[in-house]
């Protein structure tokens, strides 16, 4: 099966999976790489969605946000050694056509896929992708989400569980729909939440793990794609949306990484 893999990180979690996948491989082959190098359209619903995000979370709340975004992502490209989609191509020994794209669900990124020939694309560190996107592949398209589904839709890792005094985190591969984070569930799995002496270690050092675990969760799915799809179920039991917590939100899960620590 021809796997195409959809990303808008030069450095993550897409960079980080592409070798250990090609290692896992039996049944599949990435043979695209379908990168959005592009921000997002600033236009006019874009800030008023954003003017929102901070009335309900405060100023604070964005610093927060603003701190929390090394945590998550040169904390744990650190850890794990990951290097760029550009470095893989010259330096690990396998090709993959990568096409660089202005935007996630623009018309040049709607040429590329159909070009690439792809059955099936796995999405890796995205927003909202559109239906003239993810329908396009074969088999459409799954997402990688880390953390567990439904009971935490659009959530950062970690700090949600722990907010819910939870030392138990996961991930979840579902099928890309409509709805966020809402397509029928592939595979789900839980793993502990790690616990360090500070509680950005805490997050990445998870994070990580999560990324490690998520990796060999997807190559098993890849790699015996129709059994899992004839057994992937719709998302049942309570359904929890989550964004960027707020100060008293962020003290309470300091607090409870205390206790839990």
């Amino acid at each position: 099966m021809r796997i195409g893999i959809l990303t808008s990180q030069d450095v993550g979690v897409a960079s980080y999976m592409l070798p250990h996948l090609q290692q896992l491989a039996s049944g599949f082959e990435v043979v695209a790489v379908f990168y959005n190098s592009g921000q997002p359209a600033k236009n006019r619903r874009w800030a008023v969605r954003k003017a929102k995000k901070v009335l309900r979370i405060g100023l604070l709340g964005v610093l927060i946000g603003f701190r929390m975004r090394r945590w998550y992502g040169v904390n744990t490209s650190e850890i794990l050694g990951v290097k760029s989609l550009g470095q893989l191509r010259e330096n690990n020994g396998f090709y993959f056509d990568l096409f660089e794209l202005p935007s996630l669900n623009g018309r040049r990124m709607v040429q590329a896929m159909k070009s690439a020939r792809v059955d099936l694309v796995v999405s890796l560190g995205n927003g909202f992708i559109s239906p003239s996107v993810y329908s396009i592949p074969k088999f459409g398209m799954l997402n990688v989400h880390h953390e567990q589904l439904p009971s935490h839709r659009n959530a950062q890792s970690v700090i949600w569980q722990l907010y819910g005094r939870s030392s138990i985190t996961g991930y979840t591969i579902h099928e890309i729909s409509r709805e966020i984070d809402g397509g029928r569930i592939v595979l789900r799995e839980d793993i502990p939440i790690a616990f360090e002496k500070t509680l950005a270690l805490t997050v990445s050092r998870t994070y990580a793990a999560l990324w490690v675990a998520s990796t060999h969760g997807l190559a098993k799915v890849l790699n015996d794609f129709g059994s899992f799809i004839q057994e992937a179920d719709i998302q049942e039991g309570e359904i929890g949306h989550f964004t960027t917590p707020s100060l008293l939100q962020y003290v309470r899960i300091w607090l409870n990484w205390r206790r839990l620590k």
